[in-house]
């Protein structure tokens, strides 16, 4: 091919996730000629330059967003960096930064090259069409230009760019008299370093955290915001404290605590190793009333009671119309300096509309209920994403993302998906029969009275969702090895959960993964949930027979399990985002597990039972993994079968230790419950 540069991996995206799989790829490939392609000016993915706002801090705390081999949280590099705070947007800007300066990272990333298409070539990989892109600094939005580049062959391409690359505006009533900036929440960092004069009323449309940010920074500047909930919507999210108890317990460490784990309940919960456990709580009338007790009466009361809603009308109308429970990481932590959001509604400086905009004149902007705000300065949406790839994948001209487990537009899949659907249906409902009983439709306090009728989550089809293997592998790609996501998932572990795939993908391309090699023995393959069975029955005696039955059977097991997990997603967060993408909260550790056990890398990471259970996990419990996975490669160790000596006494210890707790959560929900 002429004008064609060729490359054993491509990665798109040069934030969390591309960084960390390029750093551990030629960890293990020092050699690999690897390229990363980002349309942003500078490194960072959503913390790039342009992506950043005022007051934008991390959810998470010191010490639990970073990598497991550049620490931010004592590092004289990051001395504004201290324990228990929450890590403003521009550190982690400067920390990503550093870090593709520290492992050599940043000669082989190339800013402002835009994918827009990936052209599918076999065994062979991908041939990406490439655009030059320049920023805008107007609006934020990277555009093209005529003058392209030559075309990349990627023998394996990885698109890295999360789910928040591409805004979704809302339709708003067409004007031509409008004359304020309207503008996606992307974009507020660019327009407020650009605003001459501070507004003096913003409109801010939604109600999910980034609207909580944008509210709370016109607010403390001086401007009178009001806050449009819109009532076709899911309605405000949730908004915590981020310690939690009388014990002033961090809520970021219990989402890693086992412990906490166990009380939620997850298709691959039985990676961790206490499926039986798991079992009796999730599986037993006795065990789901302490499931329900301990999320209804100590949970959500410590949340709402935090926010106290009642004490005032704006507060009110901020409370989720939705139990915390059928939610994932649709939520927030309030890492505000004070006045928080909430008091600033309190106070009068942030009103609280539920409505819609229905008429857009001028300088104003007609609600739905009737009201006018007069003066408007700017409006803000933060109406989401386009959740869809940002690379248009093609075969001849035609469209083939309806075969990559991708969100399409191609209508239902055939009988044998259908089938697949209905029968990971029945296994996680059978497996979790908690979620049997769904919730009612998320509607405001004024609407619920009226009659509305709630959709079967079985009745919805796969075309809107993402269908990938451990949530990164096209099914149909398992063999070829040549196209995987990374990032493709909400969790409130970003950096965590980026090493771990990282690891996975690079041992997956190199083709190290056992279970997935038609030609290992599946008596030498490492142990993982019984989460199927296999759809091809054994017997032939001739080697490559073998081979392609073994081909065929991985094939119908990753795609069954692929489905599965897209499908417990939409049965266990209807109103978080589990319908369309990876969207988890408390499922993250054992997941962990599961990809570790494939790994061949030791599940249970702490230095006794006791602090396994009871102590949160973190990145110090991953450091050096990427070593230990190629000494045990190297010396052939399948540490998850020594680690089944230790199950009974580790089950021994759980079931004493979780009496004690479920005791201590009860006369904790008792204290919050008495205190409502």
């Amino acid at each position: 091919m002429a004008d064609v540069e060729k490359f054993d991996m491509v990665i798109v995206g040069a934030g969390f996730h591309g960084l960390s799989l390029a750093r551990t790829h030629l960890q293990l490939h020092p050699d690999s000629n690897l390229v990363i392609l980002d349309a942003q000016p500078t490194i960072g993915g959503v913390w790039a330059t342009s992506r950043l706002y005022p007051g934008l801090k991390t959810n998470s705390m010191a010490g639990h967003f970073e990598f497991t081999d550049y620490p931010m949280l004592g590092n004289p590099r990051y001395p504004e960096v201290k324990a228990g705070d929450h890590i403003k947007g521009d550190t982690v800007r400067r920390y990503l930064e550093d870090y593709a300066d520290k492992f050599s990272l940043r000669q082989r990333v190339r800013c402002l090259q835009k994918v827009a298409e990936a052209e599918d070539l076999g065994d062979a990989g991908w041939l990406l069409s490439v655009q030059n892109a320049t920023d805008d600094e107007s609006t934020g939005n990277e555009k093209t230009t005529t003058d392209q580049p030559p075309k990349i062959h990627a023998s394996v391409l990885v698109l890295a760019t999360g789910l928040t690359t591409t805004p979704k505006l809302p339709t708003l009533p067409p004007s031509t008299t409008f004359t304020p900036p309207i503008f996606h929440v992307r974009d507020f960092g660019k327009h407020a370093a650009a605003t001459k004069e501070p507004p003096r009323t913003v409109v801010v449309l939604s109600a999910n955290k980034s609207a909580a940010d944008a509210a709370h920074h016109y607010a403390t500047a001086g401007a009178r915001v009001h806050w449009l909930v819109r009532p076709t919507g899911h309605g405000p999210c949730w908004l915590g404290p981020a310690t939690v108890s009388p014990l002033k317990l961090k809520a970021e460490g219990l989402v890693k605590t086992r412990l906490m784990t166990f009380l939620h309940p997850c298709i691959w919960g039985d990676a961790d190793g206490f499926g039986r456990l798991r079992a009796l709580l999730h599986r037993t009338r006795l065990g789901r009333k302490v499931v329900d007790g301990f999320h209804g009466r100590v949970m959500q009361a410590a949340v709402e009671r935090a926010a106290a809603f009642e004490r005032a009308a704006g507060t009110a109308r901020l409370r989720p119309w939705h139990d915390i429970f059928w939610i994932g990481t649709g939520r927030g932590l309030l890492n505000y300096e004070a006045p928080d959001v909430f008091e600033l509604v309190r106070q009068g400086r942030i009103e609280v509309h539920v409505a819609d905009v229905a008429g857009l004149e001028g300088r104003a902007v007609r609600l739905g209920d009737g009201a006018v705000v007069e003066g408007v300065d700017a409006l803000v949406c933060s109406t989401g994403w386009d959740h869809r790839p940002p690379v248009r994948f093609v075969r001849g001209g035609a469209d083939i993302s309806a075969e990559l487990g991708v969100p399409h537009a191609f209508g239902k899949g055939d009988e044998e998906d259908g089938a697949l659907v209905a029968r990971a249906d029945r296994e996680i409902l059978e497996a979790i029969p908690r979620l049997r009983d769904q919730p009612k439709p998320a509607r405001p306090p004024h609407l619920r009275d009226e009659p509305c009728q709630a959709r079967d989550p079985a009745e919805r089809t796969m075309e809107g969702s993402y269908a990938l293997y451990r949530f990164m592998v096209p099914p149909s790609r398992i063999h070829t090895r040549t196209l995987a996501f990374a990032g493709v998932v909400r969790t409130p572990v970003t950096a965590m959960i980026a090493e771990m795939q990282a690891l996975w993908l690079s041992a997956f391309f190199s083709r190290q993964m056992p279970h997935l090699d038609a030609d290992v023995p599946s008596s030498l393959a490492p142990p993982s949930p019984k989460l199927s069975t296999p759809a091809i029955e054994k017997g032939a005696q001739d080697a490559e027979m073998r081979t392609e039955q073994s081909r065929a059977e991985i094939s119908a097991r990753v795609k069954y399990e692929s489905i599965l997990h897209a499908r417990y997603g939409l049965w266990r967060y209807p109103y978080g985002f589990g319908a369309v993408m990876p969207d988890f909260f408390f499922d993250s550790v054992p997941l962990f597990d599961l990809m570790g056990s494939e790994l061949g890398l030791r599940r249970w990471r702490k230095a006794n039972m006791v602090k396994e259970i009871l102590s949160s996990y973190g990145p110090q419990d991953y450091v050096g993994m990427v070593d230990e996975w190629r000494e045990n490669r190297k010396n052939g160790i399948v540490v998850t079968r020594l680690e089944q000596a230790e199950r009974k006494r580790a089950l021994m210890t759980v079931a004493v230790v979780l009496a004690l707790w479920i005791t201590v959560m009860m006369c904790l929900g008792g204290w919050v419950w008495s205190n409502l």
